[in-house]
């Protein structure tokens, strides 16, 4: 593989040897880090705000990434990872024992935690094929969230505007935005007996 850092291009075949290479030149891996699909990063890797991964990023036990990180899908992390706010990743995530996210944290089908992840209750809701995509109600303290597809926000967001997908199901009247109006409304049921 190659990198170019400080304006060398540097081969090297295991990520060791570019962080090794990195630290040798003074080069920090800060905010706004974009890397491809297939990253791999080892045991304690840091990552300032904003990183953005490709698909199949693997990362060590006790990765921590800043605010707003980005993922695709197939992403796995080790033990103690822990995300800032705003933590975005897409489908077949699975996370080791003790994962933390701070708010807005939306994953995409397929969520694995292992052990003590922080959320107190998560429940997948069923609503018989009439809504495509898969639901889920979670409460983490006296926060209680609502994910509708990959719409995820906390339940105040939710009662505050339903209409909140217009791509897919704008405020028109059809029976597929009333369906998910009314799945809605019955989460939103559950949530305030939580």
């Amino acid at each position: 593989m190659k990198a170019t850092l400080k304006g060398e291009d540097f081969e090297y075949s295991e990520i060791s040897e570019l962080i090794l290479k990195m630290k040798e030149i003074g080069y920090i891996i800060g905010n706004n880090f974009k890397v491809g699909d297939g990253f791999k990063a080892g045991h304690g890797f840091t990552a300032g705000n904003n990183f953005k991964a490709g698909d199949g990023f693997v990362a060590g036990d006790e990765f921590i990434a800043g605010n707003w990180f980005t993922v695709g899908d197939r992403f796995v992390a080790g033990d103690e990872f822990i995300a800032g706010n705003w933590f975005t990743v897409g489908n077949g995530f699975l996370a080791g024992n003790r994962f933390v996210a701070g708010d807005g944290f939306k994953a995409g089908h397929g969520f694995t935690a292992g052990n003590n992840f922080k959320a107190d209750f998560v429940m997948q809701l069923y609503f018989n094929n009439s809504y495509p995509y898969h639901c889920y109600i979670s409460k983490s303290g006296e926060d209680k969230f609502l994910q509708m597809g990959c719409k995820y926000q906390k339940i105040e967001e939710w009662k505050e505007n339903h209409w909140n997908n217009d791509v897919e199901f704008p405020n028109d009247g059809s029976i597929e935005s009333n369906d998910r109006d009314f799945y809605i409304c019955q989460a939103i049921k559950i949530l305030d007996r939580l």
